[in-house]
């Protein structure tokens, strides 16, 4: 599932799509398709995971974790890289 976080861009041009993702307390609607902020009282991820790779690291570990931080302001964020031993790392904003 995709998350369309501007509703000023094409919904195929302005989106995020992570591993996992987590929206707590809200209603599950299996005809949802996507998240989408707008649609959704503006709520973002609460918690983003990413699996990395060799191709996905840099992008997971700058673009994307800047996007989360900045502007989805998701609370925790964590990346693992399946064939990296120790490679689990977290992040918790402090709001």
């Amino acid at each position: 599932m995709f998350v369309y976080y501007s509703s000023k861009q094409a919904k195929n041009r302005d989106f995020r799509g992570s591993d996992f993702f987590v929206v707590i307390d809200v209603e599950n609607d299996p005809t949802r398709l996507g998240w989408v902020v707008w649609e959704e009282n503006g709520r973002y991820p609460d918690i983003i995971i990413e699996l990395l790779s060799d191709s996905t690291e840099a992008e997971d570990l700058g673009a994307k974790k800047r996007l989360y931080e900045r502007v989805f302001k998701t609370k925790d964020y964590f990346v693992f890289h399946p064939f990296k031993a120790n490679s689990l790392q977290g992040w918790h904003l402090n709001k």
